[in-house]
């Protein structure tokens, strides 16, 4: 049981440095707070909120295009679901920003290579079985075989989050670590929420195209505490 609580509180640390619970040295931000616990307020903290130089802006007259992405997405043949995934990032603090920061912060830039846990459904159930896991290319674009239907994306973090409690074949099953009131609630609603909703069809299907909002707090339930 020990070695058990040992290896849980390791996957749980592992989940939390991927959703940017780390120190503050090095912050590397978190799914923009969508819920009521957590409304986060301004940070003065001077840095900003998601990916680094992610893409470099599109070439002028590639109408449609994602800054940073080879051009616009083509449709998804028959039995194909396909699209592509962007992030944009948040000024957290700090001096006033030039516009022109801001404007490029706001911008879309491609997530490659992000890992995706694809099931079918239009929200994340940890007991049904994953359709498959897959990992973007470097302009953010993804695809995966499947029957016609609606399937649910979402980030490995979350898939990580709501995975299993313990070690089945021992009988053991490990409590979640507690949280403050509410977040608790938040993290698993935060957790079963698609990133993004891709639809399979029997005939070609537009392609979706979807973005991860990175805001300011290190955990997407938990305000951010503003620096001094």
């Amino acid at each position: 049981m020990q070695q058990a609580t040992f290896a849980r509180a390791g996957m749980l640390a592992a989940v939390l440095a991927t959703l940017g619970c780390g120190s503050r040295s090095t912050p590397t931000g978190s799914p923009e707070p969508t819920y009521e616990t957590a409304d986060v307020g301004v940070y003065t903290g001077g840095w900003h909120g998601g990916p680094l130089d992610a893409g470099a802006p599109a070439a002028d007259g590639d109408e449609g295009a994602v800054p940073g992405t080879a051009g616009a997405l083509e449709p998804c043949a028959a039995g194909t679901g396909c699209g592509r995934l962007t992030t944009t990032s948040s000024y957290c603090g700090g001096p006033q920003p030039p516009q022109e920061l801001l404007d490029d912060l706001a911008t879309p830039r491609p997530a490659g290579g992000m890992s995706l846990v694809v099931s079918p459904g239009g929200a994340y159930d940890p007991s049904q079985p994953e359709t498959t896991r897959l990992t973007t290319d470097g302009d953010g674009r993804f695809s995966f075989a499947a029957a016609a239907g609606t399937y649910c994306i979402v980030v490995i973090a979350k898939a990580d989050f709501l995975g299993p409690q313990g070690d089945p074949a021992a009988g053991e099953a490990i409590p979640v670590p507690s949280f403050a009131p509410g977040v608790a609630e938040c993290m698993d609603q935060w957790a079963r929420t698609c990133d993004g909703v891709v639809t399979v069809g029997d005939a070609p299907v537009a392609a979706t195209e979807f973005n991860i909002p990175y805001g300011c707090s290190e955990n997407p339930c938990i305000p951010a505490v503003p620096y001094p």
